[in-house]
């Protein structure tokens, strides 16, 4: 594994860990952004969970997305289906259709704000259908907890690296 592989290993480990701790197998994990880094390890980790994985990207990336056995994929043009857990990479006016794809109980959990940070959302149909919104993002957390993810890292990502469960993808590398 190169410096690059270890490092993009370590990142969208923890990120794909932490979001999906609380899938459970038989449920339905859709990605949105299934071509990223962090949708890769995503799929991976949900179907290592037990998990059915749909993948949602461009028609171009549905090539190399493919590699990594989701369920199912779809253009991101077309996102409608039924799903337990959406990781959402999008953001914007997303939100609201995905709380509308959720299963009753199911789980948004946003990652990123490719198409907007505001949305508009129906909070009846949260409380009708109880469903939990959250995000995350690893930026914003301090140090000590930064330290305690490493540790993580090195117990739940690296004997899934070693054992080749998991892969990490590297589009690009950059001289320093």
């Amino acid at each position: 594994i190169t410096d690059s592989q270890a490092l993009a290993c370590a990142i969208q480990g923890v990120t794909a860990i932490k979001l999906l701790k609380d899938v459970v197998p038989g449920q339905t994990v859709l990605i949105y952004g299934a071509s990223s880094g962090v949708g890769i390890f995503a799929m991976q980790i949900a179907k290592l969970k037990g998990a059915r994985v749909i993948a949602v990207t461009s028609e171009s990336k549905m090539d190399l997305v493919s590699r990594f056995k989701p369920d199912s994929i779809i253009s991101s043009k077309h996102p409608q289906c039924r799903a337990d857990y959406i990781l959402d990479m999008v953001g914007g006016e997303y939100v609201s259709r995905n709380l509308q794809t959720l299963a009753p109980r199911g789980r948004h959990v946003s990652i990123s704000t490719q198409k907007g940070a505001r949305t508009e959302i129906n909070l009846r149909l949260v409380m009708q259908k109880r469903l939990i919104l959250t995000g995350s993002t690893l930026r914003a957390r301090p140090a000590a907890e930064k330290a305690r993810l490493a540790c993580e890292i090195e117990s739940k990502i690296w004997p899934l690296v070693k054992t080749g469960h998991v892969k990490s993808v590297v589009f690009r590398e950059f001289p320093i």
